[in-house]
This record gives C-alpha cells, sequence and structure tokens, in this order.
C-alpha cells in the first residue's frame, strides 16, 4: 500500500485524492503545501484511509465532522480483484466501507472534501499535560466543564 502514497488537489482546493499507502503526517504537509486543509485521524504514524474508513476522529471534527463524514468516492478493489468507484449512489456498500471497509476489500484512494486555507491561517497548537492517577476525577470534572469552540479539540489519554 505505500506504493499508493499520493495526495492531489483539485484547483478550487475543495476536493482531494488520497492514495491508500498516504499517512496522516504526510496528508497534512501536502494540505498544508496546498493552502488547505484535509480531515483525517489524530495519529499522525497511521495511513489516512484506514483511520477515516473506521471513523476517522481528528483534530478538525469540530468544524468538518469525523473523517468519514468527508468521503465523497472511494476506488475498491472486491475480493473477486474488480476496481470499482464506489459513491453515496451505491447505497449499501458505501455504507458498508464507511465503517468495515478492510472486511470487503481493498480501498485504493479516496476522494475527500478539503478546505482551502492559506499557509498564514493554517495553524494550529497542541499541548500535553501529564497528571498523577489520583488526580484523574478532577482533570475528568474540568475537561467536562470546558466550553469548546468548533476549531478546539480535546484528548484524553490515560495510561496505567
Amino acid at each position: 500500500m505505500r506504493a499508493l502514497n499520493h495526495v492531489s488537489f483539485n484547483s478550487a482546493r475543495d476536493q482531494a485524492t488520497i492514495g491508500g499507502g498516504t499517512l496522516i503526517s504526510e496528508a497534512i504537509q501536502a494540505a498544508y503545501t496546498n493552502n488547505a486543509q484535509l480531515t483525517t485521524g489524530n495519529c499522525n504514524c497511521v495511513g489516512v484511509l484506514g483511520a477515516v474508513l473506521g471513523g476517522g476522529y481528528g483534530n478538525l471534527m469540530g468544524l468538518n465532522g469525523f473523517g468519514v463524514d468527508t468521503l465523497l468516492s472511494l476506488n475498491y478493489v472486491n475480493p473477486a480483484g474488480k476496481l470499482t468507484t464506489v459513491t453515496p449512489n451505491d447505497t449499501e456498500l458505501w455504507w458498508a466501507l464507511r465503517g468495515a471497509g478492510p472486511n470487503f476489500g481493498v480501498v485504493t484512494s479516496a476522494v475527500v472534501k478539503s478546505q482551502s486555507v492559506p499557509q498564514a491561517n493554517n495553524t494550529a497548537w497542541l499541548g500535553q499535560l501529564i497528571y498523577s492517577g489520583g488526580r484523574l476525577e478532577r482533570v475528568v470534572s474540568a475537561i467536562n466543564e470546558l466550553k469548546l469552540e468548533p476549531k478546539m479539540n480535546n484528548f484524553l489519554y490515560y495510561a496505567i
């Protein structure tokens, strides 16, 4: 799949084609270079399409929904080896691939919605806070009270 590592944008930068071997970090870099944003998953080291077909919980979901919500079409090889383009008009297969894609074949590329964003406005900040287990209840309570705007996101990871 790594040989299918490519990202291209249409001239309006409101649609992108992402190859099945593209990592999230590579897609984000391609979007930035092309003055655009893509809704992806939140872990830079995994494939875009694997994350998106599994839902695509990511940093821009407050603005654009889950990554899976940005899909426009999927190029897919079925178990018989036939390459097919699947769109929302293929109702049952469309819904099957958007959530359980690996069970039905191989998605080789997808066309997704993207957003045109100049590089000067295409920024984000990220911070990490680490707390001891004894403070977990207070941390969760504080997070639940946050007033997040659509452009904001929060992830809580808990490790023992």
